[in-house]
């Protein structure tokens, strides 16, 4: 194309934009939005949306657009304000984010990150109920999908609900766990089933919203068993249990509408029998009981258990089994009870364990037991059936053997027992004076270890009485024992005289080997003295009922007289009032005490006096928390003489004595008592004790003085640990603990990191004194009765230090401007001591123009509360560079001859920075030649080098922040006056088409051959344009013009007033450009334009190209195009340069 119509078309466009800015927009323009969407590490997220919607409704203006791996995107839209919807993918767990009210004014950058979305699954509810076959609601069953077991009886009876993860699902199942199945109006219903899906079980699908289905259980049926003993006999009062699983190759429709697909992997029934022996029991059809699983329990005999021993099934319908109870197994001990001679011993008890029997004349014995081991006794005599009385055995005995010494674990056992041989003991009993001591009771006991009863060993012990065993007229007695019995050393034969000494035993130990004799002599008696004496008061008046006790025990008389008989020898002497009978009740004396010395010698007759010790009162007193009186309290005390107390005036005898009290305190909670005077009580020696309340005195007390008080007062248990501390943690003001009251707490005790910070009445405190960091706090109930155990502590972090936020901008400046919007970024940091990380605030997206701007963030808060904003400058220049129309110095201009450009330029914000200019095709902004540019004016010369032509020109400015402005064009004009000229006439060759471009009044149709009249003579004279050159044009259309009804009927005429210039160039200077003002006359109207026309001799070029002509008319008063001729002419020198 010729260039100079292409320098006017972009002259055009930028009229047209300088127009549109200088102009209230009427309609909105297209934008970019375009970013990057990362995760909260910093991750690049892909298959982001990003949709623009009108302000607060979900109406769609742009989008959406999608991220890529990078996580860029780019969304044209168009400007305006928009709320901007950032949508990750479902399975990407992060949340959505919008930014709300987005002002766009053009090219924006949005840069946004995305959090983690909660992980809480969704879930929907698989629900039903469970039936009987028949209807009824089951209850008990629990169900379980995809893993999730449900409640029994949720909402109703028989109810169940399964909250699960949305999917799909065919694990369907259910079991009655440890509860049994419950019928109502069913008392025999099964008791336990767990049922599992099989492999064409439904699949339940959840995924989009909750599904109910009902479940029903198989249909039941009767199984009759029926319980005999071994003699069968019915047996009544017995459970009967069965459990067994579904038959090989069924199944039941669990769920109701489905086919058959759920097995029983386990049921079970119970029932009890009846008189009759029958248990009916119910049982789901199509369940197999494998031997062993029909069963009843505790009947009385051997075997406590029994069961079915084949199989039985439900699948045909009611059942029948009888369970007979097995006769237990069993074995017998047998043999003969033997003396050594062998022969057979009567009346002799053999015992097997628990099981015995007694031997007739023969001695035979038979036990029978069940299979086990045992052990064996053998007796002869007892204290209830008298003595064996079997000649030459002993009348009392008894062999006792191991646990195992009978085995019938698996067989019989025939096997004698043999006794052993026997000796005769004789005892010759003499009395003092050494005559025979006749009808003298006997007494003896011996040992017999490890005889062979059956090849084992068997101890035996024998032993007489005194109702059989006593000496003859002359003093002497024998008894038979076993050989090799043992008499024990000092009691093992003892005669039993009836005056003192009234025992006389053997002295070395007896072994009976072989018959042995010895003699018992009663030892002559020894002398006895009394001991008497009288029990008197302080003030000497006698004590009836005292207990003395000197070798034997005596209470004194109403004139408190005592006298002890004893053998001369050393005693204790005790003098005690009181005791298992109740007090002493003497008037003015305590009610228990006692006196002791250990040792006095009885070398005689001796009287004494025994003087008890002054008295005095003891008053104890128990109030309750608030000072009232306990009544019913027991009272007990016990004090003690200290260096003990001389109870025989006269003599130098020190008895330790004590005195004792027990009582309940009275209705104003008050006990008295009398007590001896002197006596000191340790402390734990008086005390109170009630269901809530137990003390002793903690110090000792005394009735040196006289009378005794003492008060217990019930103090308030020492409180519980103290529960319920809490307190705001991370917080940023000082740490405020509460806690529930503790009962009976007057107090409480407050401690910080395990150090004491103070105490406090209330159920709070405040650490007005705690300094930053983590403290673990830990509160003790207290009271009068002391401080309970420490809580359990709280943590508490105290943070007061607000977060710090900086800003980062999402680019660096140019020169701390910026030529878009800017998205700062805000970091925030919780200088430690610190309560955790505060949050992030949102990128701020910063639009306005301005110069420093100060922008500040979102606020941030720590965990403690403790929040703050943080500030950036920016400084951001959107606007570019106002750059004028160019002047010339001179234009056109001779060739080698410059001109000066000048163009004025402003920026109000940041500044211009430079400028540019360039030549014909733009190469670029900031490619182009530079130039200077002062004082707001852009000026450079140029046109001395060019070369003859119309040369168009671009001129740009740009300013500090980077904004360039767009191209201001203008053309130089560069001539050569030394130059010829050029010359056109008309040949009929000049048809204008719309299929070129061309306009021209009455050119309608695409195939249109109307021509144009055109000749024009322009050339240089004496180095100017002479005045004599001309241009005319006529372009004529329609038909019948002439007529009433003319068609497209139109006609053009221009004619060239004055030329402005004229340049010849291009190759080999075939091209002539001229432009000037002519008449254009259309259809009779006339009007003054400017027009060019460019003609090209083709002749110059080659033989074989074409003349081509243009012709353009402008607007008046611009640069529009109103009229375009254009066409080939033919290789026929229409035009011609000179």
């Amino acid at each position: 194309m010729p260039r100079f119509h292409v320098v006017v078309s972009a002259v055009l466009c930028v009229m047209a934009l300088v127009l549109a800015s200088a102009m209230p927009s009427a309609a909105a323009s297209s934008a970019v939005v375009s970013g990057i969407v990362t995760s909260q590490n910093g991750v690049p997220v892909p298959d982001v949306s990003v949709t623009a919607f009108d302000p607060g409704t979900t109406s769609v203006r742009s989008g959406p657009a999608f991220t890529g791996p990078d996580g860029r995107f780019t969304l044209a839209t168009e400007t305006g304000v928009f709320d901007f919807r950032f949508e990750p993918p479902a399975d990407s767990g992060l949340n959505s984010v919008v930014q709300r009210d987005v002002q766009v004014l053009g090219d924006l950058t949005i840069n946004v990150q995305l959090v983690a979305a909660p992980t809480t699954p969704e879930t929907h509810r698989f629900s039903g109920v469970v039936t009987t076959h028949e209807g009824l609601a089951v209850q008990n069953l629990r169900v379980s999908l995809g893993g999730v077991m449900s409640n029994a009886n949720v909402g109703v009876p028989g109810g169940f609900g399964v909250d699960v993860p949305v999917g799909s699902y065919q694990n369907l199942s259910a079991t009655s766990g440890l509860f049994a199945l419950m019928v109502s109006g069913v008392p025999a219903y099964p008791h336990g089933a767990v049922i599992s899906a099989g492999p064409n079980a439904p699949t339940f699908d959840l995924t989009t919203q909750d599904v109910t289905r009902n479940l029903r259980m198989p249909p039941t049926t009767t199984l009759d068993v029926t319980v005999l003993d071994t003699t069968g006999n019915p047996v009544g009062g017995k459970p009967v249990g069965a459990t067994g699983a579904s038959s090989p190759g069924t199944s039941f429709a669990f769920v109701v509408d489905a086919p058959p697909a759920y097995r029983l992997d386990s049921t079970g029934s119970e029932a009890t029998t009846q008189a009759n022996g029958l248990a009916r029991l119910q049982a789901f059809t199509g369940v197999t009981y494998p031997a062993g699983s029909i069963c009843v329990r505790a009947v009385p005999g051997f075997v406590d258990t029994y069961c079915n021993t084949s199989v039985v099934t439900t699948d045909n319908g009611p059942v029948s089994v009888t369970l007979t109870q097995p006769t237990p197994p069993s074995h017998t001990f047998s043999g003969t009870v033997r003396t050594a001679t062998g022969a057979p011993v009567p009346n002799i008890v053999v015992s097997a364990g628990s099981g015995s029997a007694i031997t007739p004349a023969d001695g035979r014995f038979a036990i029978t037991r069940s299979p086990a081991e045992y052990g064996l006794t053998v007796r002869g005599g007892s204290r209830g059936t008298g003595p064996l009385k079997v000649p030459g055995l002993p009348e009392f005995f008894t062999f006792s053997g191991p646990s195992d010494a009978i085995d019938l674990t698996t067989s019989d056992l025939v096997a004698d027992v043999n006794l052993p041989p026997t000796v005769t003991v004789t005892v010759q009993v003499t009395g003092a004076t050494g005559a025979p001591a006749a009808n003298i009771p006997i007494d003896f006991t011996g040992t017999l270890t490890d005889h062979p009863l059956l090849g084992l060993g068997h101890q035996a012990v024998q032993s007489g009485e005194t109702s059989s065993l006593r000496t003859d007229s002359t003093g002497t007695v024998r008894f038979t024992v076993f050989r090799g019995t043992e008499l024990a050393a000092g009691n093992g034969i003892c005669a039993r005289f009836p005056v003192s000494p009234s025992q006389v035993c053997n002295g070395p130990k007896i072994t009976a080997a072989d018959d042995t004799s010895l003699t018992l002599t009663q030892q002559p008696p020894t002398p006895t003295y009394t001991f008497s004496g009288t029990v008197r008061d302080a003030a000497g008046v006698a004590v009836p009922n005292a207990n003395v006790v000197y070798g034997a025990s005596v209470q004194t008389n109403s004139g408190g007289f005592f006298s002890i008989t004893k053998d001369p020898g050393t005693y204790s002497l005790s003098v005690n009032g009181g005791g298992a009978m109740g007090p002493l009740g003497v008037p003015d004396l305590p009610g228990f005490f006692r006196f002791q010395h250990p040792e006095i010698p009885l070398t005689g007759d001796m009287t004494k006096e025994v003087r008890l010790p002054a008295t005095t009162s003891a008053t104890v007193t128990v109030k309750d928390v608030q000072g009232a009186g306990i009544p019913g309290a027991r009272i007990t005390m016990r004090g003690r003489f200290p260096e003990g107390f001389p109870l025989v005036p006269g003599e130098p005898l020190t008895f330790s004595g004590e005195s004792t009290a027990e009582e309940q305190t009275n209705a104003q909670g008050t006990f008295s008592t009398t007590t001896f005077r002197g006596l000191t009580f340790a402390p734990g020696e008086i005390c109170v004790t009630l269901a809530t309340f137990n003390e002793c005195n903690t110090t000792a007390v005394d009735t040196n003085a006289g009378a005794l008080t003492i008060v217990f007062q019930q103090q308030p248990p020492v409180p519980a640990i103290v529960t319920g501390l809490t307190a705001i943690s991370p917080t940023n003001t000082a740490p405020a603990l509460s806690w529930r009251a503790a009962t009976n707490a007057t107090h409480y005790v407050v401690n910080r990191d395990g150090v004491l910070l103070g105490t406090t009445t209330e159920t709070a405190f405040t650490d007005s004194a705690a300094a930053d960091g983590t403290h673990a706090y830990t509160v003790s109930a207290a009271n009068s009765a002391g401080t309970g155990p420490v809580s359990a502590a709280t943590t508490v972090v105290l943070d007061r230090v607000t977060p710090v936020v900086t800003g980062t901008p999402d680019r660096q400046a140019v020169v701390d401007w910026y030529n878009a919007p800017v998205t700062i970024t805000w970091l925030s940091t919780d200088p430690m001591p610190s309560s955790g990380p505060p949050s992030i605030p949102a990128a701020t997206l910063v639009q306005l123009e301005g110069r420093d701007q100060l922008v500040s963030s979102p606020e941030s808060c720590d965990p403690a509360a403790n929040c703050a904003t943080g500030e950036h400058r920016v400084s951001i220049d959107r606007t570019p560079p106002a750059v004028s129309t160019p002047t010339w110095s001179t234009n056109p201009v001779a060739i080698s001859s410059g001109s000066t450009l000048t163009a004025a330029v402003t920026d109000t914000l940041s500044g211009v920075d430079r400028g540019e200019y360039f030549l014909g095709a733009d190469p670029g902004v900031g490619n182009a030649i530079p130039v200077p540019h002062a004082g707001g004016v852009l000026t450079t010369a140029l046109g001395a080098t060019l070369p003859a032509g119309v040369h168009d020109i671009g001129v740009r400015a740009r300013d500090v922040a980077g904004n360039w402005s767009a191209a201001t064009t203008t053309m130089l004009v560069v001539v050569d006056p030394t130059g010829s000229g050029v010359t056109g006439k008309n040949k009929k060759d000049l048809v204008p088409s719309l299929a070129a471009g061309d306009v021209l009044p009455g050119l309608s149709q695409q195939n249109q051959t109307d021509s144009a009249d055109y000749g024009f003579t322009v050339d240089y004279r004496n180095g100017a344009l002479d005045p004599r050159n001309d241009f005319h044009l006529t372009y004529a259309t329609g038909a019948r013009c002439s007529t009433p009804n003319p068609v497209n009927c139109h006609r053009l005429t221009v004619t060239a007033n004055s030329f402005e210039w004229l340049v010849i160039d291009h190759d080999n200077d075939s091209r002539a450009t001229f432009k000037g003002v002519a008449s254009v006359t259309v259809d009779g109207v006339t009007t003054t334009n400017l027009f060019t026309v460019e003609a090209i001799d083709g002749d110059r070029l080659s033989l074989a190209a074409e003349d081509h002509l243009v012709v353009t008319i402008y607007a008046t008063g611009g640069n529009a195009i109103l009229y375009r001729a254009s066409g080939s002419l033919g290789d026929k020198n229409s035009v011609r340069v000179r």
